[in-house]
């Protein structure tokens, strides 16, 4: 489909108008009735008009002359200033400043990447002490025995390394405990290694809850004390 640009520039091209006397002369050449049809041949009966193809080729031959001579004296000025300015912008092009190719040649293709990868790692590692640290502590660590505890005599009353008693305390309350049938045996040696484990870990929660009941009693009566007076007593008390 032709765009309004080109139906205006074949419009005023000098190559339309020898096109279309061509045609006419090629009518006349090759087909006479369709030329008399149309007006363009005097001759009747379906003859060749070679007067009027005479005519038409001295017009063509004129056409074209004129076309050439014009383009001469009026174009080639023209098309020398479009090839100036296409060489013009070509320079252009090629300064560093300008034009996206270039611009992209000053950008390193392959930056370095270290200082991200370990920042990547660095966060990784940061984490894992996090995660240490928190199932480091003597609360995590006695609950995780517990739990440990449990399945172990769970495991120990299936195998038949043990039963399940009720137990009371103190207080008077009543728990259920797993009892060994052979403590001797190597599965309830284990077992008894885990309680063990438990109850240390226990006692440790208990005494440093003892430590922070203290050193909140000290706090309270104490306080216009300074940080520094603060991290000493904490210090003395083992909560650093």
């Amino acid at each position: 489909m032709s765009s309004p640009f080109q139906k205006s520039f074949n419009s005023k091209s000098p190559l339309k108008g020898h096109k279309k006397i061509q045609r006419q002369i090629n009518i006349l050449r090759n087909n006479p009735k369709k030329a008399e049809r149309k007006g363009l041949s005097s001759e009747s009966g379906g003859g060749i008009d070679y007067e009027a193809i005479s005519r038409l080729e001295a017009q063509l031959a004129e056409a074209k002359a004129a076309h050439s001579d014009t383009r001469t004296e009026e174009g080639d000025s023209q098309v020398r200033e479009d090839e100036d300015a296409a060489r013009n912008s070509a320079a252009e092009m090629s300064s560093p400043l300008h034009g996206y190719r270039e611009a992209s040649d000053m950008v390193d293709s392959n930056p370095p990447t270290a200082h991200m990868w370990g920042n990547v790692f660095q966060s990784f590692s940061n984490m894992a002490q996090q995660i240490i640290a928190k199932r480091s502590t003597p609360e995590a660590k006695a609950k995780r025995l517990a739990k440990r505890e449990a399945r172990r005599a769970k495991r120990g009353v299936r195998k038949g390394e043990g039963k399940m008693i009720t137990q009371t305390d103190k207080s008077g309350k009543e728990s259920k405990v797993y009892q060994a049938i052979d403590p001797k045996s190597k599965f309830n040696k284990r077992s008894e290694n885990v309680k063990n484990k438990k109850e240390a870990a226990q006692n440790e929660v208990a005494a440093r809850k003892a430590k922070l009941d203290e050193y909140n009693g000290w706090l309270a009566k104490n306080t216009d004390a300074t940080d520094t007076v603060k991290a000493n007593k904490k210090e003395s008390l083992g909560l650093t």
